[in-house]
């Protein structure tokens, strides 16, 4: 909630993606709370094809839901190899 200014700085010094895990949908909100994101992230002046928002079967929503580590890892893996982050930071 507090992150403005840390997400204006990597903003304004490097490529930044955004990866959601969750359209969160538990209440049935899913599709505005990913507009909502989206929206937010172009008005930080991230390039909304750097954003993902996920709604993968496994990942749902809710309180009481837990989320496979391995499963997560893997996304992780696979959007930091597909979009070539480099994690090193920038001078």
């Amino acid at each position: 909630m507090f992150f403005g200014p840390s997400i204006l700085e990597l903003v304004s010094k490097n490529k930044v993606y955004v990866l959601c895990l969750s359209i969160g949908n538990e209440s049935g909100l899913g599709e505005i709370r990913k507009k909502e994101l989206e929206a937010s992230c172009i008005s930080f002046g991230i390039n909304i094809e750097n954003v993902t928002c996920l709604d993968h079967p496994l990942l749902q929503d809710g309180p009481t839901n837990v989320w496979d580590v391995e499963l997560i890892s893997e996304i992780l893996d696979y959007h930091v190899n597909k979009n070539d982050v480099d994690m090193q930071e920038t001078p």
